[in-house]
């Protein structure tokens, strides 16, 4: 008869032991050269910089960029056999010339290797071109080895620090009420895709909370880019995008996100994007059917036959734009006056050709931190004196 409190025992005590043999095969670390260092430590690693940080499986390197990296060496259990070293993402052994970047060399078999950042693959459309030796998506490093006969590997990934040559932000700086936008980086610390390690991070701040938690917000697989729509009402965004997950490479700020705070990282840049000018409400009591001036393509506004001056006033202009008004081809004088509170237009169409009953196209153009914004205004006569 099985004696069960004997079976269970034995069981956890084996249980116990393939374990411990588990942990013992990947408590094998790495020491990293000068200028890298271990941020995340894995399975038996040490924090700190090189030669006295040693990264175990699953950690986390920082390996400055360009130029970093140097003689990695595998810390091998009694008996191992000499490892193999496999070089994945933005890692060469040595350098090549840009025609090969395709092609990064692999370590040859031995207990160091020489790890080096390297630029995998060349944009040269992209902020690439001011360095082509600059690399900063990730890499990976897998050795593997035997021992007692039994194949065993550790892991470990190689993150870039930088703070030059940062892409900015691309997309519109002006905001329009319900309407969609996108917002876009270059992809330097998501190249590689192929390589299936992973990417580095981008971490996006500034955006309300109001359009994030809405359907129409969405990020890109590598979140290089955003995509929102605003809503009825547009509010100064200080939008900011930082790169990469060890960059410092004091801590690990994790997985890509966004937020409306910004976080502690500071290889970072920003975009100021502010509300777009509207289109303007206007008053007036010489002119009829006022409420078609108010829309760009609506039917024309008319001026009384035989009065050759109107004037219509903009109440609570936009702070920061800039208000010129034209007449091509019609002969029409302005005079206006401006004060924080309203924008006043008094316009004489008195024209020696045709008398005082000459119609025209009144433009308004709007300057300021958004592109210029034009708005046409069709004046018409009435028919009765």
């Amino acid at each position: 008869m099985i004696n069960i409190k004997q079976f269970f025992k034995n069981t956890q005590l084996a249980l116990a032991v393939l374990v411990l043999v588990m942990t013992a095969s990947h408590a094998q670390t790495v020491s990293v050269p000068e200028g890298c260092t271990v941020v995340v430590a894995g399975i038996g690693g040490v924090l700190g910089t090189g030669p006295t940080g040693k990264v175990g499986d699953g950690g986390m390197v920082a390996m400055p960029d360009p130029g970093g990296g140097g003689t990695f060496t595998f810390n091998p259990p009694a008996g191992a056999t000499t490892p193999s070293w496999t070089l994945k993402g933005d890692l060469s052994n040595s350098t090549t010339t840009p025609d090969n970047y395709n092609s990064p060399t692999q370590p040859a078999d031995g207990l160091t290797a020489n790890i080096i950042t390297y630029n995998k693959k060349y944009r040269p459309t992209s902020t690439e071109q001011t360095n082509s030796s600059y690399a900063r998506s990730k890499g990976q490093v897998e050795i593997i080895y035997n021992q007692s006969g039994s194949g065993s590997s550790i892991t470990f990934d190689v993150f870039k620090t930088f703070t030059t040559a940062l892409p900015i932000i691309v997309g519109p700086t002006c905001l329009k009420p319900n309407t969609q936008y996108t917002y876009s980086v270059d992809q330097i610390v998501s190249d590689n895709a192929n390589d299936a390690i992973g990417f580095d991070s981008y971490y996006w701040s500034g955006i309300p909370n109001s359009i994030i938690s809405s359907s129409s917000f969405y990020v890109s697989a590598d979140t290089s880019s955003i995509t929102f729509t605003t809503g009825d009402l547009v509010t100064p965004i200080t939008l900011q995008c930082c790169y990469g997950r060890l960059n410092p490479n004091t801590a690990d700020g994790g997985v890509s996100t966004v937020a409306f705070p910004p976080g502690s990282h500071s290889t970072c840049v920003t975009k100021s994007l502010v509300g777009a000018p509207l289109a303007p409400e206007f008053i007036s009591t010489t002119l009829t059917t006022l409420a078609t001036l108010n829309a760009p393509l609506a039917p024309a506004a008319c001026l009384p036959t035989g009065q050759n001056t109107f004037t219509i006033t903009y109440p609570n202009p936009p702070s920061g734009f800039t208000y010129t008004w034209t007449a091509p081809n019609t002969g029409w004088t302005f005079s206006t006056s401006s004060a924080s509170e309203s924008t006043k237009l008094t316009v004489t169409t008195t024209k020696v050709a045709n008398g005082n009953n000459n119609l025209g196209l009144l433009t308004l153009t709007i300057s300021g931190s958004c592109e210029d914004t034009l708005f046409n205004y069709q004046i018409n006569r009435n028919l009765v004196k």
